[in-house]
């Protein structure tokens, strides 16, 4: 089965995930003249930037609160996308007046996020090169079942890329687990299947900083804990970290949309 056939009952645009505001969480109008703190507008929103935090839920901040290098700082940040009344907003990473800002980027099926600029690191990939996506997202209107076709992909895609039959079989979703979102997970082959090849906590063979260490269920699989899955907000989100520390708190990525009133808000 080639992976794109996984798409066809969806019938999937980017950006046309049925959401609307939340009545009770809309934002700020942004005919505004100016923020209540004097603060910066968001650009593309016009939202203020010292505020829009209010409007997102606590849950997806929470990474903010943790250790963060030495002069740097989260703010809020927002990608437009190619919907003038959608955008993406996100907890950003900023460093001696630099800030993290990632770049839209529309396909068929699906879309994503890549680096445009880094707050903290030098010299990253521009939008569009190998090894500048942070996320990819696959919208769900038409989805009955978000996890079960994120897997049927994951194994169509392992499939593709010549995994073992049993490997493939042997994929299933879990929860990604601690210093994780809340409501993230990964594909990832099924105890048995690492109990039987010594993969993971089974492998007490190996000594060593790799010791454990695997991948499985191809790209959209388990790859060591570097990346996982999360569906919110209407789409399914691949987040590709790195073992570097995150320029962005992923766990905050939120859709924001424009109401008939003119005020942005939160779609969940």
């Amino acid at each position: 089965m080639k992976l794109c056939s996984l798409f066809a009952a969806a019938a999937l645009l980017i950006g046309a995930a049925a959401c609307t505001p939340a009545g009770n969480k809309s934002a700020e109008n942004s005919a505004e003249a100016s923020c209540p703190d004097d603060g910066a507008r968001l650009p593309g929103t016009g939202l203020c930037q010292g505020r829009v935090a209010n409007y997102f839920d606590p849950a997806r901040l929470s990474a903010a609160t943790g250790d963060r290098p030495e002069g740097c700082s989260y703010v809020i940040n927002e990608t437009m996308t190619h919907d003038p009344n959608q955008a993406i907003l996100y907890n950003a990473l900023s460093c001696k007046g630099k800030t993290t800002k990632l770049e839209f980027s529309a396909g068929a099926r699906s879309a994503s996020l890549d680096w445009g600029v880094s707050g903290f690191f030098d010299n990253v990939p521009k939008a569009g090169e190998e090894g500048s996506e942070r996320v990819r997202l696959f919208p769900l209107e038409g989805v009955a079942d978000a996890k079960a076709m994120i897997l049927d992909m994951a194994r169509a895609t392992a499939r593709e890329e010549k995994a073992k039959a049993i490997e493939v079989a042997a994929c299933e979703i879990r929860p990604a687990g601690e210093g994780f979102p809340v409501d993230a997970f990964m594909v990832d082959v099924n105890d048995a299947y690492k109990k039987l090849n010594k993969l993971g906590p089974y492998d007490g063979l190996k000594d060593g900083p790799d010791a454990g260490a695997y991948v499985a269920c191809g790209s959209y699989g388990y790859d060591g804990g570097l990346s996982y899955w999360m569906v919110r907000d209407g789409y399914a989100w691949f987040v590709k970290q790195t073992q570097d520390l995150p320029d962005f708190d992923a766990g905050s990525l939120t859709v924001f949309r424009k109401g008939s009133d003119g005020a942005w808000g939160p779609v969940g």
